[in-house]
């Protein structure tokens, strides 16, 4: 992780003492930045949020359930949440 962009800047030690640094560096405080897919989407950063697949692995490792019953557990927790939040976000749905 980076300092506050001005300190790293000035100091040598990220642009001139290590290749990797000053690469990490130059992508990092120099070049254009992208914001995470969550911005333009609250219903992604809502499932996300819910750790869906997280609880999926976890509900096969421990609670013994099966790897296809986890994952329709999970397909319907989006479900749930993407129709409620896409709209508000006027995102709309892709017609199949």
């Amino acid at each position: 992780m980076l300092p506050v962009p001005e300190l790293a800047k000035s100091d040598p030690f990220w642009f001139q003492q290590d290749p990797h640094r000053a690469a990490h560096g130059r992508l990092t405080l120099l070049g254009p930045t992208m914001p995470l897919y969550e911005v333009y989407n609250p219903a992604i950063a809502q499932f996300n949020a819910d750790h869906a697949f997280s609880i999926a692995e976890y509900d096969v490792m421990k609670e013994g359930m099966t790897p296809e019953g986890a994952i329709a557990k999970a397909f319907k927790r989006a479900e749930a949440i993407l129709p409620k939040l896409s709209n508000r976000a006027g995102l709309r749905r892709r017609k199949r």
